[in-house]
């Protein structure tokens, strides 16, 4: 593909705080996102990652412009350090154990009740993402 578009529906309540799977992928990718001006989009356009879309209008002239210049490879390497900063598994695991480390220290004196919140959230984790977040803790 030359670009991925994700257009969203701005009264939709999910559009407010979704950012769809396609995103992270195309920045792992490299590609040139084009999105609506939706909230979960904010600072990406503002970081210029990705291209902001009010309209059909605005819609015709970026796929136009993605088909008729070719691209700054500093802006596809951009993309990707973005990915990789922000989006992989290795920026978002040390995030994740600080959540349930947290969430330990929080539960520190009702330790049954803590120990099977995070075996919950650990066992969510493995079965949707396949990734062991207590393995080192």
């Amino acid at each position: 593909g030359d670009a991925v578009c994700l257009l969203q529906d701005a009264s939709s309540v999910i559009s407010e705080f979704q950012i769809p799977a396609k995103l992270s992928e195309t920045l792992a990718l490299g590609l040139p996102i084009l999105a609506s001006r939706v909230a979960p989009f904010a600072s990406l356009i503002a970081s210029g990652a990705v291209k902001p879309i009010d309209g059909d209008e605005d819609l015709h002239r970026a796929l136009d412009d993605i088909c008729i210049k070719p691209e700054d490879l500093s802006a596809r390497a951009s993309r990707q350090e973005l990915f990789l900063s922000e989006f992989s598994y290795a920026a978002n695991r040390p995030r994740l154990l600080s959540a349930v480390q947290s969430a330990e220290a929080s539960y520190a004196n009702a330790p049954h009740r803590r120990d099977a919140t995070v075996k919950q959230i650990a066992q969510c984790l493995a079965a949707h993402f396949g990734i062991d977040v207590l393995e080192s803790v």
